[in-house]
């Protein structure tokens, strides 16, 4: 046999053993994917696999059950996922919520069917708790006002320093506007409505459930911040009735009494608060400053950017805000500007000031400032691809002279005084002019195209999108002789914005009404009658250019003012933008140790 044939022969050889190898482990990885996954390629796609019992009607059960426990031995964590939270639900891919426990908790006994039945530890303490005394955290994972998948497997990742902590971790499916398979559209205020059908769930179970289920703390970042602030503001509100009776919420306990959906705590990272007056207040603060694009002079977006501002200025000095010394906040007109005068004004002139000086102050030069910006807090089990949508810029100031040198470059808006280590912001438009990123054009809430993503959180059914702001229809629909004289107007704006504020959901509900509901501000102005959370911390990064600054410290105003509220936390991070931004150490250990602190 020739040398040739023999080589030959041996490459054959080995592609007979790779190809046999590939098939084996194809079928092997095929019967993996088959048994954790079932007819699914990946964990990724997979359903949610229900543990409720379903009653004969099609309904689910509201009781949850303590002998359906799955535990992770190598990270001692209890848990059950697929629990639906309604007897009703619209679709349980979004309705389901998964909670996971500290194993010292429960005392497992094998059912021998992958499931353990579980009682209460009494003597266990983790960190501060006992099995009875463990605050319930829930994150809101609600980049965009989305839809917030429930959880169909699980996984350890991100769950450690909670449960170390001694806290039981509830992932609450949600709706959104991005959500799919379901027969009525998900956008406001359906994914809240979920939010407290799963409070509810917890409370119906107060008996049966691990830890306090009258000490429940929510925290998210962006719109999950907003969703986060408005379930803080609006407990208990009548307005959700009708909509958590829909889906079949628990509203009263096993005994017949009224079960609350209010929490003790709020964490709200960055929140985009929509409100009737969101429009008005990124005019004032931010759109007023701009003389390009839609604010260039002679269009009429301009004039209605000023006409918002002057709105804002109204609504203002109709709030009777105080500052944390009783002084009276209020705007009055001004020779430059759009009232730019006033002791609220100052404020938040004032606010910028000491977030610039905190930075200052706890700053140690030479050193990297980085600048961070993300869309989604990504906390621990929604099963999502791993995705980082967070951005970093970097750039490194030998001294704080420098640093301020390289802020006043092109004109001096800082003033820094050496001796006292100490500076002052010339003013609330230089603030902007350099260090807001203005991306977002007049109608950064309500667009003139539908295109903003609040548009289509209002939208129901066939209106996919829908104006929802009544200021701005009734400025166009007051000014449209003034307006019609400048640039980039069209004679159908003012019926198209007044048109949509007549759309209803499918339970009879107007627009302005759905806006109310979705607006923590909404009940925290006008008294409403609402449960608010005793305890917020907010913390947002003071260069977002998404977001005005006013419509948080409103909120914080309002809320240090409520009676029934107990601690307002409120930090400007100074260079940071639309982020979980922190003064210092890490986002999620400082959430856990203000939890810690609300006694």
């Amino acid at each position: 046999m020739t040398k040739t044939r023999i080589q030959l022969i041996i490459i054959v050889l080995l592609i007979i053993f790779f190809v046999v190898l590939s098939v084996f482990f194809r079928k092997n990885s095929n019967n993996i994917s088959e048994e954790e996954y079932g007819q699914y390629e990946n964990k990724y796609d997979k359903k949610v696999e229900v543990i409720s019992d379903k009653n004969e009607d099609g309904t689910y059960s509201l009781n949850f059950s303590n002998n359906k426990w799955k535990y992770d031995n190598e990270n001692d964590v209890y848990y059950q996922i697929g629990i639906v939270y309604c007897i009703s639900p619209e679709n349980v891919d979004y309705q389901c919520l998964s909670i996971y426990v500290p194993g010292k908790f429960l005392n497992g006994n094998d059912n021998q069917n992958g499931t353990y039945t579980c009682t209460p530890n009494l003597e266990a303490q983790v960190g501060e708790y006992n099995v009875k005394t463990a605050p319930i955290v829930i994150p809101v994972n609600t980049a965009g006002y989305s839809a917030q998948k429930s959880t169909t497997f699980y996984e350890f990742d991100g769950l450690k320093e909670y449960l170390d902590a001694g806290l039981i971790y509830v992932y609450a499916g949600c709706r959104g506007i991005n959500e799919v398979g379901t027969k009525t559209s998900g956008t406001a205020p359906w994914g809240v409505t979920d939010l407290k059908a799963a409070i509810r769930y917890l409370r119906y179970n107060s008996d049966v459930m691990v830890g306090n289920t009258n000490k429940i703390f929510m925290f998210g970042h962006a719109e999950g911040g907003s969703q986060t602030a408005i379930v803080g503001a609006s407990g208990n509100s009548d307005l959700y009735l009708p909509y958590l009776r829909q889906i079949g919420a628990a509203m009263t306990d096993k005994s017949g009494k009224s079960i609350s959906d209010e929490i003790s705590g709020a964490m709200c990272w960055s929140p985009d608060i929509i409100s009737e007056m969101a429009d008005a207040a990124y005019e004032w603060n931010i759109g007023q400053y701009i003389g390009v694009n839609t604010r260039e002079i002679g269009t009429f977006t301009k004039a209605l950017s000023n006409d918002l501002s002057i709105e804002y200025a109204k609504y203002i000095n109709s709030l009777n805000l105080r500052d944390e010394n009783g002084k009276i906040l209020q705007l009055s007109e001004s020779e430059n500007n759009i009232y730019t005068n006033g002791t609220y004004y100052e404020y938040v002139k004032q606010v910028i000031n000491n977030s610039l000086n905190t930075f200052i102050h706890e700053t140690t030069f030479p050193q990297i400032i980085e600048v961070a910006s993300q869309d989604d807090g990504n906390f621990p089990g929604g099963n999502r691809r791993k995705k980082d949508t967070s951005s970093k810029k970097t750039k490194k100031y030998d001294s704080i002279k420098e640093y301020i040198d390289a802020h006043n470059k092109n004109k001096a808006w800082i003033v820094y005084d050496e001796n006292t280590n100490s500076a002052n912001i010339t003013s609330i438009q230089d603030f902007v002019n350099n260090c807001k990123k203005v991306n977002k054009d007049v109608g950064a809430y309500d667009s003139f195209g539908k295109t903003q993503i609040y548009n289509r959180l209002f939208g129901v059914n066939d209106n996919k999108a829908i104006h929802f702001n009544k200021t701005m229809s009734d400025l166009l629909n007051e000014n449209t002789k003034e307006y019609s004289k400048l640039k980039k107007w069209s004679k159908t704006y003012p019926t198209l914005y007044s048109e949509d504020l007549f759309v209803l959901d499918m339970l009879k509900t107007n627009v302005e009404t759905r806006l109310n509901m979705y607006s923590p501000l909404f009940y925290l102005e006008n008294g409403n009658s609402s449960n608010v959370a005793k305890y917020w911390r907010i913390n947002s990064g003071i260069n977002q250019s998404n977001t005005p600054n006013v419509s948080e410290i409103n909120m914080v105003l309002l809320l240090r003012s409520n009676r029934d509220v107990s601690s307002v936390n409120y930090t400007t991070v100074w260079e940071q933008e639309h982020s979980m931004a922190e003064r210092n150490g890490n986002a999620i250990s400082n959430f856990i140790s203000w939890v810690n602190s609300c006694k």
